[in-house]
């Protein structure tokens, strides 16, 4: 038994436009990976645990165990704050003049409170490094053998100044990442809500929004969708292409969080002769609609998707935390976080190697060109 699935009559029409691309061309290979995707979501017991789903309500660097993490993940909440009344003044310049100088100032003061922040959050992570670097350092000395009395004090003296220190610094990290999520509050004080996807804190997405990733590394389709109601699968928005991911995305999460809202609220709008809702009953419906005659293919890829584990996942299956896998691979916690939370589009290989064989596992990069065999790469 799949969900059912509805959308509106302009997402119908671009993925209806989307499957009508020649055969065989990058956007074809496109409307297929956002066809077995969707699949992949209807056919899931539950969408929220696929690989290529995530929780946006949820989302964070909650078990990093990283205070850099946890600052760089709320300076990107900062980021997107300002985008987002960015998008705001832009809006109310054709509407209303005083709306506009009244976000304006907003924004003004708040590029300038980021700055002070960014600030802060550079000079407290240089510190927190130099401190972590020196309670390593005399670590080290106190487990060299035959060390003198004298030289042993000494450097357990060291050790806890740098503790200190490590410890001054961190606190000063974590006021700075709550500066940063009340400074996100204040700059969408009534621009249309305060939430916030990906930092995890409770002004974050709407509770139950999902995003689906599509052709991660093609044109790369973020579509946006609920459970809603409990037996549906109702999209909200789609963003088409990585500079539109990178540019509407804060914009379009916090959107479609409030038709969200208005749809628990009052309902799926009827629409009407010009534009009509669309809804299809189960996977088949959908497949037969939009993808006639390739039906068993999309949905072998989508077997291929719904069995797909993240890195988070496949760390977390072997028991392992983020500091674990650290001292394995000597990479640190904060950069095998942002291996987790960033995907693989921007990393490098040999960083995504080391990760995995500090896992137990190994990488193996294959091609499939046509009917041949694989070329392995």
């Amino acid at each position: 038994m799949s969900y059912r699935l509805r959308m509106s009559a302009e997402l119908s029409d671009w993925l209806a436009g989307l499957c009508a691309s020649q055969p065989g061309s990058p956007e074809a290979v496109t409307a297929a990976e956002t066809g077995a995707a969707l699949t992949a979501v209807l056919d899931a017991a539950d969408p929220a645990q696929l690989a290529l789903v995530t929780d946006l309500g949820l989302a964070g660097p909650a078990d990093s165990g990283d205070p850099l993490a946890a600052v760089d993940d709320a300076a990107q909440s900062v980021r997107s704050g300002l985008e987002v009344l960015r998008a705001q003044v832009a809006s109310a310049a054709e509407e209303d003049a005083s709306r506009e100088r009244e976000l304006r100032d907003r924004l003004r003061s708040g590029e300038i409170a980021a700055e002070t922040l960014r600030i802060r959050a550079a000079a407290a992570a240089g510190r927190y490094t130099a401190s972590a670097a020196g309670r390593d350092i005399q670590l080290a000395i106190i487990t060299v053998p035959g060390q003198r009395s004298g030289e042993t004090a000494a450097a357990k003296a060291g050790l806890a100044d740098a503790q200190d220190e490590l410890t001054a610094a961190g606190t000063e990290l974590a006021a700075i990442v709550a500066s940063a999520r009340a400074l996100r509050r204040s700059l969408l004080r009534g621009a249309g809500g305060t939430r916030d996807a990906g930092t995890g804190d409770p002004d974050g997405a709407a509770a139950g929004l999902l995003e689906l990733q599509a052709d991660p590394f093609g044109t790369e389709i973020r579509i946006l969708l609920a459970i809603e109601p409990a037996d549906t699968v109702t999209l909200l928005a789609v963003l088409e292409g990585q500079e539109s991911v990178i540019q509407y995305r804060p914009r379009a999460i916090q959107l479609a969080g409030e038709l969200l809202d208005e749809l628990r609220d009052n309902g799926w709008p009827a629409g009407d002769a010009a534009s009509p809702a669309v809804a299809f009953a189960d996977v088949a419906s959908f497949l037969e609609r939009f993808f006639p005659g390739s039906e068993g293919a999309v949905q072998r890829r989508s077997a291929v998707l719904a069995a797909a584990s993240t890195l988070t996942g496949l760390r977390r299956r072997r028991g392992l935390s983020l500091a674990d896998v650290a001292d394995r691979t000597g990479m640190t916690a904060r950069e095998l976080w942002r291996l987790e939370t960033d995907g693989l589009r921007s990393a490098a290989l040999d960083d995504v190697a080391v990760y995995l064989r500090g896992l137990g596992c190994r990488l193996e990069i294959t091609a499939l060109v046509g009917g041949s065999g694989p070329v392995i790469l």
